[in-house]
């Protein structure tokens, strides 16, 4: 009667899933060994190989559970061992972990392969969580873990990029007198990279060596990767010959991992290298080998190298991207060619890859550095075009450009005020070079009018705070600005750019500008005050004092001035 009951469940699951990718004939099998009770090792063994799929694995389940219903043998430890195994293979770390804890309530006690099992699965689905208290269970439950379950465990960390609870479990494995593991070493290199911990990355490199580790290609992968982003691209290369005298053949991400290696440590010549070597181990390059190489170019502003290379991409294994055309253009930045950065927007394009805020505003910098102010001045309209960031349609800008109200029609939504104010900076950037303050001037009031540029402090709306600028150039600008709309009230426009100074009247007035004192500046000091005491002083021509008690503001003593009719 058993057996009968549990033929009949065999043949409707396999009837559910005979179209899951051959998995009816383990349901069937599945049928088999429940309708015995599950009580052989060997075939739950032979159950979990042909469990093919997720839908398979939960299938298998089904099967084991409605049997048990109907007569047969409930299911013991091999049976949820074989079933959390199988949704394991498939990702379904939530379908394991509930199949884990139903365990309890059948009274079944989990040995170790089910915990392995379990925490594999948290592995493949990033529940480093899960996986680590798995592993405090197994303690609790008198279980004690293995390599396999420390592996597991801290590829659930790698994979979840918790660095430190990787090394720390390492740690406890060694200290355990475990074998040290090469997936358990390669898993904790792998998540000090992601976490960007390559000084502890290359400390596992290192150790690694002194252990005389057999390592694997992956193994061999990830150390170059950390060996590269920890500034040892020496390093990376000798791992990379290491490989070949260890009878291990790079492969793509080998050569990838050592040319970004030497991208970083500004050798572009062993790059290059590396790059023409590659057809002699058939690892033919890709789109990541190629963006990798345009950045060894960029970094050392060979465009011409660049430009070859976006031009030899080939078709189908390396379709150039938007990293590739934008690192291209940033190339074209270093050597001030802005007619080839223009050129490259084009041909973007003409290949339907779409232009990010980040290409234009390279772009307009690299127009800004060769003084091309009305190539600026028109690639930031384009800008605003492309990104939304208008609201009313664009209109075609005028031959001659001038101060213009077009630039900026519209306040641009929240997500985008960083890269439009960047942008806007940019421009100003180009506009000062090219020696066309007057445009710069209304580009900046038209931005603070719409919300791109804020320059005034947020709880002292007569303080003009710097901070909220990223450069220095927008910097002098909004100190000119601020400055003509006090002298000059009933010129400077409406108070909205001009911090509170009000229109018409007679000006004049202090003007608190905060400078900072440049502790966030590269090596702790900062130009930025004195540059703009400089501009005060020498340029305008006015009184500058610091603040008394706060060394990161100054003073600015603006004289009134009479406007007379005549």
């Amino acid at each position: 009667a058993r057996a009968s009951a549990a033929a009949g469940v065999g043949a409707a699951a396999g009837a559910g899933v005979a179209a899951g990718a051959g998995a009816g004939a383990g349901v069937g099998l599945g049928v088999g060994v429940a309708a015995r009770g599950v009580a052989s090792e060997a075939a739950a063994g032979r159950l979990r190989r042909t469990a093919a799929s997720g839908a398979a694995g939960r299938q298998i389940w089904e099967t084991i559970r409605l049997a048990a219903e109907g007569g047969a043998a409930p299911p013991d430890v091999f049976a949820f061992g074989a079933a959390i195994g199988a949704c394991g293979k498939a990702r379904r770390w939530a379908e394991a972990l509930s199949l884990a804890a139903s365990m309890e309530r059948a009274a079944v006690r989990p040995n170790v392969v089910v915990f392995n099992a379990t925490i594999s699965a948290c592995r493949l689905g990033a529940q480093w969580s899960a996986a680590m208290s798995l592993l405090r269970r197994m303690e609790s439950a008198l279980v004690g873990p293995n390599e396999r379950s420390f592996g597991a465990a801290i590829g659930a960390c790698e994979k979840g990029r918790r660095w430190w609870e990787a090394l720390a479990l390492l740690r406890r494995m060694l200290f355990q007198g475990f074998a040290p593991s090469l997936i358990a070493f390669s898993s904790a290199m792998s998540a000090c990279d992601k976490g960007h911990q390559w000084v502890e990355g290359l400390k596992l490199v290192h150790e690694m060596q002194a252990r005389c580790l057999d390592m694997d290609r992956i193994a061999y992968n990830a150390a170059i990767s950390v060996c590269g982003k920890g500034g040892q691209w020496a390093l990376g290369l000798h791992l990379l010959a290491a490989m070949s005298e260890a009878a291990i053949t790079p492969d793509v991400i080998s050569y990838n991992t050592a040319i970004v290696a030497c991208a970083r440590g500004g050798r572009w010549e062993a790059a290059f290298h590396l790059f023409r070597s590659m057809p002699h181990v058939s690892a033919e390059p890709d789109v990541i080998t190629f963006n990798s190489m345009l950045s060894a170019c960029e970094r050392v502003r060979l465009w011409e190298e660049a430009i070859a290379l976006l031009r030899g991409m080939p078709g189908e294994a390396a379709v150039p991207d938007l990293v590739s055309f934008g690192t291209a253009i940033s190339a074209c930045e270093g050597g001030l060619r802005w007619d080839v950065a223009l050129e490259l927007l084009g041909e973007m394009c003409e290949v339907q890859v779409r232009p990010d805020a980040k290409a234009f505003i390279v772009a307009i910098s690299t127009c800004g550095h060769a003084s091309s102010w009305t190539a600026a001045l028109a690639t930031f309209d384009l800008l605003l075009r492309a990104e939304g960031l208008c609201r009313r349609p664009a209109r075609r800008l005028p031959p001659s450009p001038t101060p213009t109200s077009s630039l900026l029609r519209g306040a641009p939504p929240e997500r985008e005020y960083d890269e439009a104010q960047d942008a806007c900076e940019h421009l100003l950037a180009a506009l000062l070079r090219g020696g066309r303050l007057a445009d710069a001037l209304a580009v900046f009031c038209e931005g603070e009018e719409r919300g791109v540029l804020r320059p005034w402090h947020r709880s002292e709306p007569a303080v003009l705070d710097l901070h909220a600028l990223y450069s220095l150039e927008a910097s002098l600008v909004a100190v000119c600005r601020a400055v003509l709309a006090r002298l000059l009230p009933a010129a400077g426009g409406d108070s909205s750019c001009a911090g509170g100074a009000g229109a018409g009247g007679a000006g004049g007035g202090d003007l608190v500008i905060v400078t900072g004192q440049g502790r966030r500046s590269a090596g702790g000091v900062g130009c930025l005050l004195e540059e703009v005491a400089e501009l005060a002083q020498e340029y305008l021509c006015l009184e500058v004092a610091q603040v008394p008690g706060n060394a990161g503001r100054i003073r600015v003593r603006i004289p009134a001035v009479v406007l007379h009719s005549d």
